[in-house]
């Protein structure tokens, strides 16, 4: 195992986790993709929109651009498993006003992928 050290918040560390990767010279056969956190207070007047901003490209945009590089290398070789995870944030019940980011902490890519590869 080879530790990295990135920002996943921004496009340059994801591209930089994903050039390590790379690096070690062996595809990447199956990969959990989770990185998040979460902001609490009151949307409309406790929290910044600066952290809320920082808190989508961790957790959603990070989560589909990772995905997409690794997704083109499983591709090309007919292989690989891709496991998108949440936090429970997003489906726990709580005042609305209070939990601005539930979207992106239940569904972090926003979407379901799902890909059937054609028979070679």
């Amino acid at each position: 195992m080879t530790p990295v050290q990135v920002d996943l918040a921004n496009y340059d560390g994801v591209e930089k986790f994903y050039a390590e990767l790379k690096a070690i010279g062996r595809p990447v056969d199956v990969i959990a993709i989770n990185a998040g956190v979460g902001v609490g207070g009151d949307f409309a007047r406790e929290t910044e929109l600066d952290k809320e901003i920082k808190l989508i490209n961790l957790n959603v945009t990070s989560s589909v651009h990772l995905a997409k590089r690794v997704l083109k290398d499983m591709v090309d070789r007919h292989e690989g498993r891709v496991l998108f995870t949440s936090s429970i944030a997003g489906a726990a019940p709580g005042p609305r006003a209070r939990r601005p980011p539930t979207a992106a902490e239940h569904d972090p890519p926003g979407l379901r992928l799902r890909y059937l590869p054609a028979d070679p």
